[in-house]
């Protein structure tokens, strides 16, 4: 102890617990804290959590509270979660090439499935272009510049400029 504070050399663990199962230590490159116990998590309790590079230079977690959770990938922020969900950043790969892979958008029966194609973030500009389905009427939509453009309706009807398609129409085969 010095000064009012207990100083340990490198290598040196300060073990917390009956078994010493939390240890907090430096091994001389990098500090660690390790939870050694199996199958159990070590959880830190803070407002604010930043990881990132010994040297302060590269973040590669942020969390602060209230605020959300951002990942980053050489300083750039890739991942970030909100209030309202979450955002990534410039493209999402879902698969790797070797094997099946698919998305799911998963909503209520009388709920909306929506991908949307943004160039603004209100108005029209949210939903430029669009695909939808309509769990209530079992419709699915095709929409571009802000409108829907092509109909399935749940008969297996394709409407193109309406969105009640109710009969073969002959003029659709002039395409």
């Amino acid at each position: 102890k010095t000064a009012g504070h207990l100083t340990f050399n490198d290598n040196i663990k300060a073990k917390f617990g009956t078994s010493g199962y939390l240890e907090i230590y430096n091994n001389g490159n990098a500090s660690n804290i390790k939870h050694t116990l199996d199958g159990q998590y070590l959880n830190i309790w803070t407002n604010d959590l930043w990881i990132g590079t010994g040297d302060g230079q590269e973040t590669y977690i942020l969390a602060n509270h209230d605020v959300g959770v951002n990942l980053y990938y050489n300083n750039v922020k890739k991942f970030e979660t909100t209030a309202d969900g979450c955002s990534i950043g410039d493209k999402l790969v879902i698969g790797s090439g070797a094997n099946y892979s698919g998305i799911t958008l998963y909503s209520g029966t009388s709920y909306d499935g929506n991908i949307f194609f943004a160039d603004g973030t209100s108005g029209d500009a949210e939903y430029r272009g669009f695909i939808q389905y309509q769990h209530s009427t079992d419709r699915m939509y095709l929409g571009s510049a802000g409108a829907t453009r092509l109909t399935l309706d749940e008969n297996g009807l394709i409407g193109m400029g309406t969105t009640t398609p109710s009969s073969w129409n002959g003029d659709a085969n002039r395409l």
